[in-house]
């Protein structure tokens, strides 16, 4: 019986211009895979592309109503601008978004966790509330050209490579206590970037040329990363609290934080150690 319902199925995605693999059921255009019977859940798999992206909280199947509570998959949506969620999905799995260059609109609400490279490559996306995400996963924004300004919560964990080559990002408002490798890494047009007063790390290349970058604040930071604001042209004058600590078992040749920063004039430092190589290549550096 099954399987004269996916032949049939197949028919109507064929008619519709969708593509079809193993799916359950279609309506309006979006395709659908039966998660449980027990629960009557099922994920979205497919849909059609249109500029404005519905997705029901219930659909209905053989007379049941099952609630949609998974994104698995969309398909090739190149001209999809805006994506309206139901409250029934509260996790957003990686890669679904990823390259929808159109996308522009996206309310994320009901949103906690965020999967990796969820959202790469949507070129239009320029405003995204990020208020009550828990986990934004890897690289899951990377390359949004036109996103501008972002906040990021106390209680969110964010994953490498978050916001890499952000080109548009101006101003970022970051309260959780760690940065990871690479988060920033390219966002050459990062000007303003408030860190909570209890950062306690900032990874590998996190700020890495971001060229327009000209103070940053690192309050009582302990740990700072290998290249970390490498590159920072604007970069003019910086603070190392005493609170930073280079481990003793690691060479100290990798701790090159300021990397290239060429108009890195005044230093303020506190800390107890000085690492080799951590000015290289800073000509107009000099000490307070």
């Amino acid at each position: 019986m099954k399987l004269i319902i996916r032949l049939l199925t197949l028919l109507v995605l064929l008619s519709t211009g969708l593509t079809s693999y193993a799916y359950d059921f279609e309506e309006n255009g979006i395709c659908y895979t039966i998660l449980s019977t027990g629960d009557m859940t099922c994920s979205v798999e497919q849909a059609k592309d249109v500029e404005t992206l519905v997705i029901p909280q219930q659909v209905k199947y053989l007379n049941r109503d099952f609630t949609v509570v998974e994104i698995s998959g969309l398909g090739d949506c190149k001209n999809m601008k805006e994506v309206i969620l139901p409250q029934s999905i509260t996790s957003l799995n990686s890669g679904i978004f990823s390259d929808c260059k159109s996308l522009s609109k996206i309310n994320l609400d009901n949103i906690s966790t965020i999967g990796s490279r969820c959202f790469a490559g949507c070129k239009s996306l320029s405003k995204i509330n990020l208020d009550n995400i828990s986990t934004i996963g890897n690289s899951c924004f990377a390359g949004c050209e036109a996103l501008s300004e972002i906040t990021i919560d106390s209680k969110c964990q964010v994953l490498a490579s978050a916001f890499k080559n952000c080109t548009s990002l101006k101003t970022v408002y970051y309260y959780s206590n760690i940065i990871p490798e690479n988060c920033f890494d390219g966002c050459i047009s990062l000007e303003n970037v408030i860190l909570s007063d209890n950062i306690y790390s900032i990874g590998d290349f996190a700020f890495r040329d971001c060229k327009s970058l000209s103070t940053i604040e690192l309050y009582k930071t302990k740990y700072l990363g290998n290249e970390c604001f490498a590159g920072c042209d604007n970069l003019k004058s910086v603070s190392i609290p005493s609170s930073v600590y280079f481990e003793y078992g690691k060479s100290l040749d990798k701790y090159r934080i300021f990397f290239n920063c060429k108009n890195l004039e005044t230093v303020e430092w506190d800390a107890k150690i000085l690492p080799y190589g951590i000015f290289n290549e800073c000509p107009n550096i000099r000490s307070e």
